[in-house]
């Protein structure tokens, strides 16, 4: 599933249906992607060393998603 299929299901599991705060979750969701914080770089550049030195036989995106939310 594509970012946006996600952003999409997630403001129709929100919402319960299509309607104008879904445009304004989804637009929401695209410009937040778009403009991620300077703390979210650095906590994913973090994780990313974490991975390559501890965990590299595992995929660096799960592991980044995984750890991410810690």
């Amino acid at each position: 599933m594509s970012r946006q299929q996600h952003i999409e299901a997630g403001a129709l599991a929100e919402y319960g249906s299509e309607c104008r705060a879904m445009h304004h979750f989804t637009k929401g969701a695209e410009w937040a992607d778009a403009h991620p914080a300077d703390e979210t770089i650095k906590r994913i550049v973090t994780l990313y060393k974490e991975w390559y030195t501890t965990e590299s036989m595992t995929s660096m995106v799960e592991y980044i998603k995984n750890h991410l939310k810690s």
